[in-house]
C-alpha cells in the first residue's frame, strides 16, 4: 500500500470513530473555489432567511387567539397581567444580565414588551400596542441567521439545486447536539425542521408564556413541499448574512466531490481536505448502490 493509501485509509478510520459518537449532517455547495477557502478557517456561514426560496420559511403568521380559550372573557389586561408577573426581576428579560433562556430577547424587543404591560398602555389603546408587540416578535426573528443542512448525502434532488447539478461539493459535519446549544455563551440553537400540509398560525400567548416552543416552531417549520430536504438547521440569534465560528460539539468530518465536479477543483478540494485532516471523497455506484470512497 503506498503512503497516499495508507493516510487515507488512516483518515477514514478516523471518522468512522468520529460518527460512531455523533450524527452526520451534510451541506451542499456550488462550484466555487471560495466556499472550499472558507472552510479552513473553521467559519460557518450563516444565511438570511429573506433570500430563502421559500417564502413562508421564518414568516409564519402571528395572532392574538386567545379569546379561543378558556380564559377568552378575562380581556387584555388580564393577559398583560399575567405576563407581568413572568416578567418582574426573571433575568431573561434583564438587558444587562441576560440568561442563556433569554437570547431569543432583543434589546428593542424588550422596550416593546416593557412598554406593553405598562399601566398607561393598558388604559389606552390596547389593540394598537399588541399589534406593535406581534411586529417586534416578527422583526426580532427576521435578524436570525439560519445554517441548512441534510441528513442524506444521496439526496439527488440536492445535489442538482444546492450543488450546481453535481459540479459543486458536500460538506459532512460530524454533531453532537447536546454540545451545540449547551454553552450559554453560544448563539446557536439546533432545529430539527418539522413538515406539513398546512402552514400552522402561532398565538401571541404562545410566545409570551412558552417562547421555547414557540420560538422552536415558527424557526423550524415548513410546507411538506419541503419534505425532501430532510432538514436540520443551525439558528444563530446573533450572526446572519455573514460567517461565524462554528460552535462547540460540531466538526467537518469529510468533503464529498459532485460527479461532474472539473478536475481542477476536484484538486482543490484534495488539498483542502489534507489540510482540515479529514477525508476526500466522491461517489461510486456499486451493484447500483450509491456509496463514498476516497479518493
Amino acid at each position: 500500500m503506498s503512503a497516499p493509501e495508507q493516510v487515507g485509509k488512516d483518515l477514514m478510520k478516523e471518522r468512522e470513530e468520529l460518527l460512531r459518537n455523533s450524527i452526520p449532517v451534510y451541506r451542499f455547495q456550488p462550484d466555487e473555489c471560495i466556499r472550499l477557502s472558507e472552510l479552513e478557517q473553521g467559519r460557518l456561514w450563516l444565511s438570511d432567511p429573506a433570500r430563502f426560496n421559500d417564502l413562508w420559511d421564518l414568516n409564519l403568521p402571528i395572532e392574538n387567539r386567545t379569546e379561543r380559550g378558556p380564559y377568552g372573557d378575562a380581556g387584555p389586561d388580564r393577559l398583560k397581567s399575567v405576563f407581568y408577573a413572568l416578567w418582574d426581576g426573571n433575568p431573561s428579560f434583564s438587558k444587562s444580565d441576560r440568561t442563556h433562556a433569554g437570547r431569543f430577547y432583543s434589546d428593542e424587543l424588550l422596550d416593546v414588551l416593557q412598554n406593553w404591560i405598562a399601566p398607561e398602555f393598558v388604559e389606552l389603546k390596547p389593540d394598537a400596542e399588541e399589534e406593535q408587540l406581534i411586529k417586534a416578535f416578527k422583526d426580532r426573528m427576521k435578524q436570525f441567521g439560519v445554517a441548512c443542512f441534510t441528513s442524506d448525502w444521496r439526496n439527488r434532488l440536492m445535489w442538482a439545486h444546492y450543488a450546481s447539478s453535481h459540479q459543486g461539493f458536500c460538506i459532512e459535519y460530524s454533531v453532537i447536539k447536546n454540545k451545540v446549544a449547551a454553552d450559554d455563551n453560544s448563539p446557536f440553537q439546533p432545529y430539527q425542521v418539522q413538515y406539513l400540509s398546512e402552514v400552522p398560525e402561532l398565538c401571541l400567548s404562545e410566545l409570551l408564556f412558552s417562547p421555547h416552543q414557540a420560538v422552536g416552531r415558527y424557526l423550524a417549520t415548513k410546507h411538506v413541499d419541503w419534505a425532501y430536504e430532510k432538514e436540520w438547521r443551525l439558528v444563530s440569534f446573533e450572526h446572519q448574512g455573514e460567517c461565524a465560528q462554528m460552535p462547540d460539539g460540531m466538526q467537518i468530518s469529510a468533503l464529498i466531490a459532485g460527479r461532474k465536479m472539473p478536475v481542477a477543483l476536484q484538486a482543490h478540494l484534495q488539498q483542502t481536505a489534507s489540510r482540515l485532516g479529514v477525508p476526500a471523497l466522491k461517489t461510486v455506484n456499486e451493484h447500483g448502490e450509491e456509496t463514498l470512497t476516497p479518493f
